[in-house]
């Protein structure tokens, strides 16, 4: 099986079925045709967008060429460009967009020995890796860098990356990561809700120059019976549900945040107290597609519970956690965690 062999690339439909081996060359047949379109029609529109903002839709970069006529419906390419962007949106439950992300702008530089460089997410069976092109080299095909792409090796050159991302983070419906509040107690019970408060990550778990999506995925369980497996369990917020093996991001974090403490205030459960049920969680790096993990944990009276995901990292943190006295585990009550990965705490209201 060849990366360019485009009779072996599956549908999107057979996808989430298919080998990890199969999901990597579904997805660098998809980057490479917009590589590809981005070299032969979408670099002078970068450069313009770049004035504005450093992360930009390929899909709002196809749509502009369209409607300046410079790219036509008619083009010969247009079908497989059309079906690259779709590729990855609507996955399962999961969406994933095409974007080129802007890290070094020295686009109006002069020197010829300046160039443009796109950095193409892509992976193997060992790992993440970003495959590096020369823009503007070749009209018919990308050619790649013949020389190691590093920060230093890239800093007086223009720098772009082209990666799929997630729009918006899960846990504060679709914000910033940085919201939320607390609304105050509304009746009998009072207003609950459990947050990220702060959070420090150590440890990027991804290359440069791709960044890391913080994630989160978590559970809780209402009843326990003894000697039992339980595959996911009932949903909280900021959870997904048990057959979507990918969480809700906190967020995506720069490469320059690293190590710094950060405020979030990203909700992980806006109406359970947990002074009877379990939550259940696991902080991790997202990707896509990446290896299948899963997480284990043992519950009460001898029972246990796991949650899945795709990660090519090992995972930051996983907890248990319970406002339950006859339960061994701690409160989510101003719980807080400090490892050689991360640190962040929890914040509760109304419990």
């Amino acid at each position: 099986m060849t990366e360019n062999d485009a009779s072996v690339i599956l549908e999107k439909e057979q996808i989430l079925d298919a080998t990890l081996e199969q999901q990597i060359l579904y997805k660098r047949h998809h980057m490479k045709v917009l590589a590809n379109w981005v070299n032969d029609h979408g670099l002078d529109l970068i450069k313009n967008e770049s004035k504005n903002k450093n992360e930009i839709l390929i899909s709002d970069l196809v749509n502009r060429a369209i409607s300046q006529k410079n790219y036509n419906l008619d083009n010969e390419d247009y079908n497989e460009v059309h079906t690259a962007l779709n590729a990855f949106v609507n996955i399962g439950e999961n969406s994933w967009h095409p974007v080129i992300r802007i890290v070094n702008d020295n686009f109006d530089q002069k020197n010829s020995d300046k160039q443009t460089i796109l950095s193409v997410e892509d992976a193997d069976l060992n790992g993440e890796k970003f495959t590096h092109y020369l823009l503007g080299e070749n009209d018919d095909d990308l050619v790649e860098a013949d020389f190691p792409v590093t920060p230093e090796s890239t800093q007086d050159h223009s720098l772009m990356v082209c990666e799929i991302v997630t729009i918006g983070d899960g846990g504060n419906g679709g914000g910033s990561g940085t919201g939320g509040g607390y609304g105050g107690a509304t009746g009998t019970g009072g207003y609950v809700k459990l947050e990220i408060d702060n959070m420090k990550i150590k440890d990027l778990k991804e290359g440069w120059p791709g960044r890391s999506e913080i994630t989160f995925r978590g559970y809780k369980r209402s009843s326990i019976t003894p000697n039992t497996d339980y595959l996911c369990g009932q949903s909280i917020y900021a959870s997904v549900n048990c057959q979507n093996t990918n969480g809700k991001r906190i967020t995506r974090l720069k490469r320059r945040h690293k190590n710094d403490n950060r405020s979030y205030d990203w909700d992980v459960e806006r109406n359970n107290d947990f002074s009877n049920d379990i939550l259940y969680y696991v902080i991790y790096e997202e990707d896509f597609p990446a290896p299948y993990r899963t997480s284990y944990y043992n519950l009460p009276n001898g029972a246990n519970a796991s949650i899945p995901y795709y990660s090519w990292q090992s995972k930051y943190h996983k907890q248990i956690l319970t406002n339950n006295n006859n339960y061994n585990y701690p409160s989510p009550n101003d719980f807080s965690v400090n490892n050689s990965d991360i640190k962040y705490n929890l914040n509760s209201f109304g419990f």
